[in-house]
């Protein structure tokens, strides 16, 4: 089930009056609601929506809406697994809807692997709207963010994880 479909979903639990914050995973590496990159061509986004939910396997999984200054969404869901196979294994899945990987790489320290990186582009196969998605693992922390913009989502990510 495409992510975009789940969020769908967990919006609604939220327009019902489920406490979204209870039993949520660790936050993602930034937690303001709005917060400005010192460099002044960059993006500011502005935190919308907060749910959480599970990834298919059961574990927890939170999730985010931002919206750049031009009305452009940014969806991040993100999760810690109990490893990193786990965290690899739901990368995969994810990967199975994509009509084209742009880029994939390894990241690594010290000459360990510690993580993966794929950017690839999707087709919502409800409204055949293309998506960009960035997903990331580091460990078994595994990150996911979609736009309809490539670059907004790209800029996400430097604003989120650098």
């Amino acid at each position: 089930m495409p992510v975009l479909y789940r969020l769908g979903f967990l919006v609604l639990y939220c327009a019902v009056g489920i406490d979204v914050r209870a039993g949520s995973p660790p936050l993602p590496p930034r937690s303001a609601p709005y917060q400005v990159d010192s460099d002044q061509s960059h993006e500011a986004f502005k935190l919308d929506i907060m749910c959480n939910g599970r990834f298919s396997d059961g574990t927890m999984m939170g999730c985010r809406t931002y919206e750049d200054s031009n009305g452009t969404k940014v969806f991040m869901e993100y999760g810690t697994f109990d490893s990193a196979e786990k965290a690899k294994a739901e990368m995969q899945r994810s990967l199975r809807g994509a009509k084209k990987i742009i880029e994939q790489q390894r990241k690594t320290s010290l000459r360990q692997v510690i993580g993966e990186r794929v950017v690839a582009m999707f087709v919502n196969y409800r409204t055949h709207e293309k998506y960009a998605a960035i997903i990331l693992t580091r460990g078994s922390d595994y990150f996911q963010i979609q736009s309809s913009s490539l670059s907004v989502a790209l800029q996400f990510e430097k604003w989120n994880f650098e």
